[in-house]
């Protein structure tokens, strides 16, 4: 249970600092306006990612399993964005607090669902027999 509370709050702080603290407004319009350069900054969430993740979770930055796991945690962060975008524009009453929260929701459950699978213990080859 450590192992995963460690895990989510590394994850979920480097969601935090992508998504709050180095993500300008500039690049949020630009990303609004389709902008595809303005998604690049995606890899950013991967590297504070698996950079955070390193230091709090011992040996997991030389780990396949992990640099798996946050790349697809990045896919579906820049999957739910692109859904969050496109729904704002379809139906521009909903770019409020409702778009905002439930965005916020399904990254907190991706990021514990990805924390949930960084903590499971790791199989060898042998004990899969």
């Amino acid at each position: 249970m450590q192992l995963l509370l460690r895990a989510f709050l590394a994850i979920y702080l480097a969601h935090l600092l992508t998504d709050f603290v180095f993500q300008t407004h500039r690049l949020v319009e630009q990303k609004r306006r389709g902008h595809s350069a303005a998604y690049c900054f995606t890899g950013s969430f991967t590297i504070s990612r698996v950079i955070i993740t390193g230091f709090v979770l011992r040996g997991s930055i030389l780990s396949l399993r992990t640099h798996l796991v946050i790349a697809g945690l990045t896919l579906v962060h820049l999957l739910i964005d692109l859904a969050k975008i496109q729904l704002a524009k379809k139906y521009p009453v909903c770019d409020g607090s409702w778009a905002y929260v439930s965005d916020q929701l399904l990254h907190f459950l991706t990021v514990g669902l990805a924390a949930w699978r960084l903590s499971l213990p790791c199989r060898s080859a042998n004990s899969a027999l």
